[in-house]
């Protein structure tokens, strides 16, 4: 009885040991491509990116990757909604019409909003705020923004927003069962204090489950 209690002891900790050098990966299957920033955002932290999915650990880092993807797509998803309310405005505070915005995710996880600085320009001569002279005569500046694009973009970071938003909670459950084996000598393996996702998502704007999501499936697997 004495041996076997051992060899279950041993056992334990032999797989706290296997799930401590080899956390578990959530695997995110995709039905479209990431954009440029999101891809190159990845490869800076040496996440292998396949044709339509790639995965992640369910660590501490997992997790800043994850929430920082996430609150990428949420800026996008803003300023797609301020780009469509802002498509007919002529006249903004420095007297030009409105231009578009966007956000840039730089590999570090910072968030630059920038502005496209290039206007649109409708032949509209009888308009009086069109341009009396010059190359531009009888031109009106206009919001340089594309309804149409615009409108697919909001769609597309909308479905990866709640995407990202399902997988920070199935994360949760996994990152909660990972344990401590690298502290002092003197102490016991301990488990993780568990990740306060509640308060992470509070920051993000809620978005129900719909068909067609970019995650067609959310699979728990071993690297």
């Amino acid at each position: 009885m004495k041996y076997i209690s051992q060899l279950l002891i041993v056992s334990y900790l032999s797989l706290l040991l296997l799930h401590s050098a080899f956390p578990p990966r959530l695997r995110l299957e995709l039905s479209g491509q990431l954009d440029a920033s999101s891809q190159e955002f990845l490869k800076a932290h040496q996440v292998r990116l396949g044709p339509h999915a790639f995965a992640l650990p369910a660590t501490a880092e997992g997790v800043r990757i994850l929430s920082t993807l996430a609150r990428y797509e949420r800026r996008a998803n803003d300023l797609c909604l301020q780009n469509l309310a802002n498509s007919r405005t002529l006249i903004t505070e420095d007297g030009l019409p409105y231009r578009r915005h966007f956000v840039e995710l730089r590999p570090d996880g910072e968030l630059l909003v920038r502005r496209d600085e290039q206007l649109a320009w409708i032949y509209d001569p009888l308009n009086p705020a069109s341009q009396p002279e010059g190359p531009q005569k009888g031109y009106l500046a206009s919001p340089n923004v594309d309804v149409v694009g615009e409108a697919r973009a909001l769609a597309a970071h909308q479905r990866l927003l709640a995407g990202y938003q399902r997988a920070l909670l199935r994360m949760e459950s996994m990152a909660q069962n990972l344990v401590v084996l690298d502290g002092p000598e003197d102490e016991p393996p301990k488990a993780t204090p568990p990740v306060r996702f509640e308060e992470l998502l509070q920051s993000m704007r809620p978005q129900p489950g719909r068909p067609g999501s970019p995650f067609s499936q959310l699979i728990s697997t071993r690297s």
